[in-house]
């Protein structure tokens, strides 16, 4: 069975057929079998709502949004979780990232745990830590000219599994500005080079 979205802006559709509703507005989701072709589709309406706050255990938010809170444990490497630019987001007791040990070989998808699509912010609450999902990146990635901002009276581990910093850039990528006000332990990256404390 294939699976595919009309609007990917609005819903996507995994290889499991799990949907999920991502902005205001509608999609088809479409079904076609591999071998004979035939298809079956279904209209998904996403009320125009704002997610106040999802548990990474039970539900995959792949990109979260301004005022946006997320809570819980993802730790499987499927996943890739982008803050949308401009976007205030809380993590409140949140882990991302593998369990400890985990390496990818070099030729596996390159995400960081957390990926900045530009200006962001995130506020700390709890205890979380966030882990790059590949050796060469970080666990929070800020490109190049961007801002990520840090706050609140929670803490935060962010780390690679390799080269790649806690929080910046990858092992060979410039990273944006970072500012922290909070407790937060890692790597970080000002250069192509990795500086680790």
């Amino acid at each position: 069975m294939v699976w595919s979205s009309s609007d990917n802006v609005v819903a996507t559709v995994n290889q499991y057929g799990e949907v999920s509703a991502l902005s205001p507005g509608t999609a088809i989701i479409t079904a076609t079998t591999i071998n004979r072709g035939l298809t079956a589709t279904c209209k998904v309406y996403v009320p125009n709502t704002v997610r106040i706050s999802d548990d990474l255990s039970t539900v995959y938010v792949p990109l979260l949004k301004d005022g946006w809170s997320i809570t819980g444990t993802q730790v499987d490497n499927n996943y890739r979780y982008d803050i949308a630019d401009g976007a205030t987001v809380t993590l409140d007791n949140v882990t991302i990232g593998t369990y400890e040990g985990y390496y990818h070989s070099a030729d596996e998808d390159e995400y960081a745990g957390l990926n900045c699509l530009g200006d962001a912010t995130i506020i700390l609450k709890g205890t979380n830590s966030v882990t790059g999902r590949n050796r060469k990146f970080p666990g929070i990635h800020v490109p190049k000219g961007k801002t990520l901002t840090i706050r609140g009276d929670g803490s935060l581990i962010a780390k690679s599994f390799g080269n790649g910093a806690g929080i910046g850039g990858g092992e060979r990528g410039w990273c944006g500005t970072v500012t922290i006000g909070g407790t937060v332990t890692g790597q970080i990256s000002q250069s192509p080079y990795t500086y680790k404390p």
